[in-house]
């Protein structure tokens, strides 16, 4: 068996050097955290003075809303920076058994070595030399002497080598072992401090909800948050045209390369996008596409709907389904997070995107479980259903391109 000493190690280096993040990155990671930790701060502020004077007004739950959402995002950076330490984790331990057998190799043959030069049981590598019945024979004997030398050099060269290894990366093991415990212990912090205010804000809905006024005040929210995620839709849709853009500039400047260089490449460009193109994936799952919720009605459709308590007629780009209490909300089929953000009226949302530019908006969620970017297959969990005034409502929406669709022709009967 051929060992190469540094095998290990640089497989090890690649591994943290393609796992690494781009300082940027961090930076704007860490700047972001920042940002949302003050906004905390100054809504803890604003939510214990309303407090103090007993004032239980809409407004109270919109800042309660806004702080559920910026904790949510909190602890959704820290549980995935959990995953990603975990998953270094087990690359290093898989590292360290590699190293350990590799080394028990070493020993194991090295012992060989000897046991077979002590059988021979001569005094020295001379007198063994001097003994030979002929010169030829006294120097097939020297040859011999050279190559043992020579690899047993190479052996504790090797030993050395992978000690050297194995006591580096059970150090790193160690220090990501600590840095993962920190990790899970400030996530358990915020996801206590999470599900406190979640009961805060469901205590301050208990004390509005009899007002008509603060029904009106929701209502004029929800219009404007419509138009809200529609701006959301078309920014995404912009952003996902510059990446292709971007793709396609790449992909025909590495072909104008290849032909300068005799290499000819007539097949054409392709636009590689981070979600299935073919918009039948999606298309052909109308009538039977799965539920965002196990249980739940629809209890406003979309379109144009009257509120019958209020006499008011609204807009609206999708449906409410009413749960019983906060339910597991599961995207209704493979996509990708585009969009995680806050918006008055439909508290936390989560936009995902699907093949053939089709997206879904879910929208009143309480606790959130993923970030943008993340790859989803149906079913996947994407948080738990928020309460508003009118009790557990999922707002689910569907989105072809800059067009909204009926979700109640879409999702399965029940």
């Amino acid at each position: 068996m051929v060992i190469n000493p540094y095998g290990i190690l640089l497989s090890f280096l690649f591994f943290l050097f393609a796992a690494a993040v781009p300082q940027e990155k961090v930076a704007d990671k860490s700047k972001e955290l920042d940002n949302i930790k003050t906004e905390i701060r100054q809504l803890e502020q604003e939510i214990a003075k309303a407090k103090k004077e007993e004032k239980k007004t809409y407004e109270l739950v919109k800042k309660l809303n806004r702080q559920n959402y910026l904790l949510s995002r909190i602890v959704g950076n820290l549980r995935s920076e959990q995953t990603q330490l975990q998953s270094q984790i087990d690359t290093i331990e898989a590292s360290i058994v590699k190293l350990e057998n590799e080394t028990k190799l070493l020993k194991d043959n090295y012992s060989k070595f000897a046991k077979a030069m002590y059988k021979r049981s001569f005094k020295s590598k001379w007198s063994y030399i001097f003994d030979s019945e002929s010169f030829q024979n006294a120097i097939l004997r020297y040859k011999y002497f050279e190559r043992f030398s020579a690899r047993r050099k190479k052996d504790f060269s090797e030993l050395k080598a992978k000690s050297d290894e194995l006591l580096a990366l059970r150090e790193t093991l160690s220090s990501e072992s600590e840095r993962k415990s920190r990790i899970i212990a400030e996530k358990d912090k915020e996801e206590k401090k999470l599900k406190e205010q979640i009961g805060e804000k469901n205590k301050a809905l208990a004390g509005v909800r009899s007002d008509k006024k603060n029904l009106e005040k929701e209502l004029d929210e929800k219009r404007l948050a419509e138009k809200k995620i529609k701006n959301l839709i078309e920014k995404l849709i912009a952003k996902e045209l510059e990446i292709k853009r971007r793709i396609k500039q790449k992909e025909e400047e590495a072909r104008k390369k290849r032909n300068i260089a005799g290499k000819t490449d007539d097949s054409p460009v392709k636009e590689r996008n981070w979600i299935d193109t073919d918009e039948s994936v999606f298309s052909r799952l109308k009538g039977r596409l799965n539920w965002p919720v196990s249980a739940g009605k629809i209890i406003r459709g979309s379109g144009e709907t009257r509120n019958q308590q209020l006499n008011t007629v609204t807009l609206s780009y999708g449906v409410d389904i009413k749960t019983t209490g906060s339910s597991n909300v599961k995207t209704v089929a493979d996509g990708v997070v585009s969009a995680v953000d806050y918006v008055p009226g439909f508290g936390s949302i989560v936009i995902v995107s699907h093949a053939g530019e089709y997206r879904t908006v879910y929208g009143h969620l309480s606790e959130i479980n993923v970030r943008e970017d993340d790859k989803l297959k149906a079913g996947s969990s994407i948080g738990t259903v928020g309460e508003s005034l009118e009790g557990y409502i999922l707002h689910f929406q569907i989105w072809k391109e800059r067009n909204y669709l009926k979700p109640e022709t879409w999702l399965s009967a029940r």
